[in-house]
């Protein structure tokens, strides 16, 4: 996926990918896949989000979402901040 969003990919853009999709298309099923690598994505860094993928799974990034309501609660003081370009 991050080589399909990266700017390295030119057969096809993000927005291509995801409203060409069918009722029944899986999101990574349409994803081009890169051979060889590019240059930012060694085999090593490969490796090293498949070992912890096994050990964890998508957790880590469920905590994430699971969080929202209680950081939307807690950093209320950030709601009115803004974000000026370039960031």
């Amino acid at each position: 996926m991050y080589y399909a969003i990266s700017g390295d990919c030119l057969e096809h853009s993000w927005e291509q990918l995801m409203t060409s999709k069918g009722p029944d298309d899986n999101l990574l099923g349409s994803m081009p896949d890169p051979n060889p690598l590019p240059e930012w994505l060694t085999d090593e860094d490969l490796q090293y989000f498949v070992d912890t993928y096994k050990l964890s799974g998508f957790r880590d990034s469920l905590n994430r979402y699971r969080a929202q309501q209680r950081d939307w609660a807690l950093l209320l003081q950030l709601s009115e901040l803004m974000v000026d370009q370039p960031s």
